[in-house]
């Protein structure tokens, strides 16, 4: 049983997360507090210090308020416990909205602080101590599941486990239905959701998960490493060995290929992937590959295109953008906005995304003149347009934009470092780094709060051309 428990929680619960420690505490439980602990948000310590109690501790236990569920730091610390193989378990301090609830938490049986808080602290302390649930009830029992390439999954999705999934219940039910020993498709247009819907439910897997992100240049025996280090093998334990031991296991993880358009039909790659995916269907695993076209090799033929938002849900996911991004956003500008968005999620948060540097009016009549009929084609044309619009109004717009061009060929994350070796030679260092910050503001690169390092939306990479030479270089350095 754990001994030593990580406590999330947000910072306006403090006082009755003091109270539930004092009862851990006298029941002989160790638990970690960061506000004990004399920590602070925004202290230069605080995310290592974090990263390291979260590592030394048994268990996470996240105290669920509001707060809490529309906290990014919460979200975070809960995503690394995932990482680290760490058992959740889950308290409810107060009544929360159901459609606010994070997906993975709400297959977990809580203990209920909110309804009677001593009995409920005593249920816990007794999940958590081995000890006969008093009163008897359902077991409180803790989500342990891991996430290989969770990382990954993280970086290239900025809003997971900020924001809760609206609309998607149906999108949701319908996959998990699908789920079996074959790969199930997720197929729709570039930002619909579909890899979002795929870690959420990767991120619930009683059998953890495995996320592999094809790129141009990814080869399946990349999974097979995943899968070696998911299963805790030796690193020179061969192919044959790996599938072995993912037969035997009760229940498997499930395997996510994201991002497979990346990967062309009739290519050697596509033969390849298609032959390891027919192997993992053979040791029983699911899998889930998300994808802007079908692979139609695949069989048995499992697909699944995601629903279209309603106007209410997506309304919610520019107000869930707009709190995570610190932007003020009324009901009826969230409205107006999602119905020029096309009810579009990543459209959606792109458009709010904008507000940091550009008036609603500015972005709303640039959605409105969208001459694309095909959802795809649209998404283009705004990203182009958000570009000529930032080389226009920026103090450094114009060395911004051939920066983008010089970045557009990266494909996974990377660091500052990286990001300055492939500026253009005429820029020099103190220009690159603010056309490298003008990026930033405009949306076009994300950083990673937990990592650190940066991305291109990928909506981004699909609309801008790389720039000559792009390519040259970006091999030069990374060759180097």
């Amino acid at each position: 049983m754990p001994h030593t428990i990580f406590i999330s929680h947000a910072s306006k619960d403090d006082a009755r997360i003091d109270q539930l420690a004092a009862r851990m505490e006298a029941a002989g439980l160790v638990p970690w507090i960061d506000h004990r602990g004399g920590l602070a948000p925004g202290t230069p310590s605080w995310d290592g210090a974090i990263r390291a109690a979260i590592a030394s501790h048994d268990a996470m236990l996240l105290v669920m308020s509001e707060a809490a569920l529309a906290s990014d730091i919460c979200a975070a610390e809960c995503l690394l416990a995932r990482e680290k193989g760490r058992p959740i378990y889950v308290a409810r301090l107060e009544a929360v909205k159901p459609e606010n609830i994070w997906l993975y938490v709400k297959l977990i049986q809580y203990a209920d602080l909110a309804a009677d808080f001593e009995a409920g602290v005593a249920r816990l302390i007794a999940a958590l101590t081995g000890a006969p649930l008093p009163g008897g009830g359902p077991a409180i029992v803790p989500l342990v599941s891991r996430v290989t390439g969770a990382e990954t999954m993280r970086e290239r999705l900025f809003y997971l486990g900020q924001t809760p999934l609206r609309g998607r219940d149906a999108d949701i039910e319908a996959l998990r239905g699908l789920l079996g020993p074959h790969t199930v498709q997720i197929t729709g247009v570039g930002g619909l959701g579909k890899s979002r819907l795929a870690a959420e439910i990767a991120l619930s897997q009683t059998g953890g998960a495995v996320w592999h992100r094809c790129t141009e240049s990814s080869q399946p025996y990349a999974v097979i490493d995943q899968l070696r280090a998911h299963l805790g093998l030796e690193e020179t334990a061969r192919q044959e060995a790996v599938l072995a031991a993912l037969q035997t296991r009760d229940p498997r993880p499930l395997v996510v290929i994201d991002n497979a358009e990346d990967v062309p039909p009739g290519s050697e790659r596509r033969a390849a992937y298609d032959g390891l995916l027919r192997e993992l269907a053979a040791c029983g695993a699911p899998v889930l590959l998300t994808s802007r076209l079908a692979w139609d090799e695949l069989r048995p033929r499992k697909e699944h295109a995601p629903l279209a938002l309603d106007a209410a849900s997506a309304a919610r996911i520019a107000l869930d953008a707009a709190g995570v991004e610190g932007l003020a956003l009324s009901e009826a500008e969230a409205a107006t906005l999602a119905a020029a968005c096309r009810l579009h999620p990543r459209l959606i948060e792109w458009a709010v995304g904008q507000r940091h540097e550009r008036e609603m009016a500015a972005i709303l009549a640039d959605l409105e003149t969208l001459k694309g009929e095909e959802l795809q084609a649209a998404l283009d044309e705004m990203i182009r347009k958000t570009v000529r619009q930032m080389a226009a109004q920026a103090a450094n717009g114009p060395q911004a934009e051939a920066f983008l061009g010089c970045l557009a060929v990266m494909r996974g994350a990377f660091d500052a470092e990286a990001a300055l070796a492939l500026a253009p030679d005429d820029l020099p260092t103190d220009a690159a780094e603010r056309a490298l910050a003008t990026l930033q503001r405009w949306r076009f690169v994300r950083r990673d709060a937990a990592s650190g390092r940066l991305s291109l939306d990928d909506m981004v990479t699909g609309a801008v051309a790389p720039a000559p030479g792009a390519f040259a270089r970006h091999f030069d350095f990374f060759a180097a």
